[in-house]
């Protein structure tokens, strides 16, 4: 959409990040030289709906694992709708997972970033309904959480006859079934989804290729009625294990009620999960500075990194972590005897039996041969 050295509005294309739609470019002020991360999308109805909900959405609040937007605007003439913002750099979760599975302790660090960044998106009575590997970057010191074109407030669901929603894989069942029904109890199933994909590598409900968009709804709803809380498996600790289920309920009422509380649950498991990471080929942590911003689906993979000063998370107060019910036990499964095995014949005898049933069967045929002579000589 756009060449080096073209405008959109007051930013000037440096580099093309990511292709596709939206399409990014590292982009700079034509003034004062900020850098941004700028996003294009092509003019519709839809699109200008998506971006103003963003836009208005994240500038609500300010928090360091959520994209800072900087400016936003609509270009008639050439038919795109824009968006600058805070430039960052990082990997989409989808693109990380396809080029290798994550360590769980690394998919609890990436887990913890992104439970705090939506329990402030949730205080500001704000619902994201579209959460997924696409819209969750992977920084190099924090997570983003990104992606928020059909992010509403309980209230303006409630206005509404008709919501857009995002992925059918990570909606919940109760979205499915009434897409203007969704509070942050909805957020919480699309959390425990990606928490699960985070963990095993694989989606836990890989969304209908065909068929009309009300037809994939209504067999995913199918789907998600039927399953069960998911279970990312018995390698993973007992207490992760239990948390994917809490928050993948199909039933909404005994769901997590919101994610505050997983917040204290991961706090809680932080020595198990909070260490370096064996297999890293970049340097520590500690030598890169932060990246903040963040906005786009597509990996964001860039050369130059400019100096930002880290920004601090704010903790959330303990008290307000309720806690959490031990997973439950686990039964062994039922004994069952193994049979006997059948008696076995010994070699010898087997070549006995065979040579004995040879010499039967020469026998027969000659008798029968001798008797169909005769016949055929009028001797009998």
């Amino acid at each position: 959409m756009l060449s080096t050295g073209q405008k959109a509005g007051s930013w000037v294309a440096v580099d093309v990040v990511g292709l596709g739609v939206p399409r990014t470019y590292h982009a700079r002020h034509d003034t004062v030289g900020t850098e941004a991360l700028l996003e294009l999308m092509p003019l519709s109805k839809a699109t200008m709906e998506g971006q103003k909900r963003e836009v208005d959405a994240l500038q609500r609040g300010s928090h360091p694992s959520l994209p800072e937007v900087l400016d936003f605007g609509i270009d008639h003439e050439r038919e795109f709708v824009w968006t600058a913002y805070k430039w960052f750099e990082g990997e989409a979760v989808t693109d990380r997972l396809f080029r290798a599975p994550l360590r769980w302790q690394k998919a609890c660090s990436i887990l913890n970033d992104l439970a705090i960044a939506l329990v402030h998106v949730h205080g500001l009575g704000i619902v994201h309904r579209d959460l997924r590997p696409a819209n969750v970057v992977i920084g190099r010191q924090r997570s983003y959480l990104v992606g928020f074109k059909y992010a509403l407030t309980q209230a303006q669901l409630e206005a509404m006859s008709q919501a857009p929603f995002g992925d059918l894989a990570y909606l919940a069942p109760e979205v499915l079934r009434d897409p203007t029904h969704h509070g942050a109890r909805a957020d919480v199933y699309a959390y425990g989804c990606l928490a699960y994909e985070l963990l095993t590598g694989k989606s836990a409900f890989p969304a209908a290729a065909w068929g009309e968009r009300p037809d994939q709804a209504s067999r995913m709803l199918d789907w998600k009625t039927r399953a069960t809380s998911l279970d990312p498996g018995a390698s993973f600790p007992d207490w992760l294990r239990s948390m994917v289920q809490k928050c993948s309920e199909p039933v909404a009422e005994r769901r997590l009620p919101d994610l505050d509380a997983l917040v204290g649950w991961l706090d809680a498991a932080r020595g198990s999960w909070n260490v370096p990471d064996p297999e890293a080929d970049e340097p520590e942590l500690s030598e890169e500075p932060e990246l903040e911003a963040m906005t786009t689906e597509v990996p964001l993979t860039l050369a130059r990194r400019p100096q930002i000063t880290a920004p601090t998370l704010v903790p959330v107060a303990p008290s307000l972590r309720p806690p959490l019910p031990p997973p439950p036990p686990r039964e062994p499964p039922p004994y069952v005897p193994t049979p006997p095995p059948p008696p076995s014949i010994p070699m010898s005898m087997q070549y006995l039996l065979a040579a004995g049933f040879g010499v039967v069967t020469a026998l027969s045929v000659s008798v029968i041969f001798i008797l169909f002579v005769e016949l055929a000589d009028g001797s009998l």
